[in-house]
């Protein structure tokens, strides 16, 4: 892309059009991208909502205190739509695996 656009002629031809290809297959990786790790994220707070809903402890606590608790993990994960970056969203994955489940 940077060669096609540093070309002096790139406007001749179809370089443009094909430029333009290029441009959209590339956005269209970096939001496959950027789909899968906030599906990881989704995944990993999932899976600690779980292991949290089967604990003795969670079931023990009224009825509110549960929802609230769930509704605390279900804030987290409204939260991943905001974020479009990868590494933030690999970072959150990394921090719910090893924190939000003694966090809870």
């Amino acid at each position: 892309m940077r060669a096609a656009l540093a070309d002096p002629n790139c406007f001749k031809g179809n370089a443009m059009q094909s430029l333009k290809a290029d441009l959209y297959a590339l956005k269209e990786r970096v939001e496959q991208a950027v789909l899968a790790e906030r599906n990881a994220v989704t995944t990993a707070i999932d899976e600690v909502a779980a292991k949290v809903a089967r604990t003795s402890e969670f079931l023990a606590l009224p009825a509110d205190q549960q929802a609230r608790i769930l509704a605390k993990l279900a804030d987290h994960k409204s939260a991943l739509n905001a974020q479009d970056l990868i590494p933030a969203l690999s970072n959150q994955e990394s921090e719910v695996r090893a924190n939000l489940l003694a966090d809870t």
